[in-house]
C-alpha cells in the first residue's frame, strides 16, 4: 500500500470512517466516496492486509482508501460526442 494524498473530499469522508473496517464496510465507503456502487465479493480480489479480529477479517482503512484513490485516479478518462441531427 502506498501513502497517496487524498483530495479534501476524501478526507472528509475518512475522518467519520473507523479505524479497521471489513469488506462489507469498505464497500459501502467506496460507493460513497466514488459515487458507483461496490461489491464486497469485489473487495476479496484487492491486495489489502487483512486481520482476523473475532472472527471478521477487517483491513486498514485509510491504507485501502488510498490505494483504491489511487486506481480510481489512474483510470483512463474519455469523453463522448455526440452528434445531434
Amino acid at each position: 500500500m502506498n501513502s497517496t494524498s487524498l483530495p479534501a473530499w476524501v478526507e472528509r469522508k475518512l475522518e467519520t470512517a473507523p479505524h479497521y473496517t471489513d469488506r462489507r464496510g469498505l464497500a459501502q465507503l467506496f460507493s460513497s466516496i466514488f459515487g458507483s456502487p461496490y461489491s464486497h465479493r469485489t473487495i476479496e480480489g484487492r491486495p489489502y492486509a487483512w486481520r482476523i479480529i473475532n472472527g471478521r477479517a477487517v483491513t486498514e482503512t485509510r491504507p485501502a482508501v488510498e490505494d483504491e484513490y489511487a486506481r480510481f485516479a489512474a483510470a483512463v478518462e474519455y469523453r463522448v460526442n455526440q452528434k445531434t441531427a
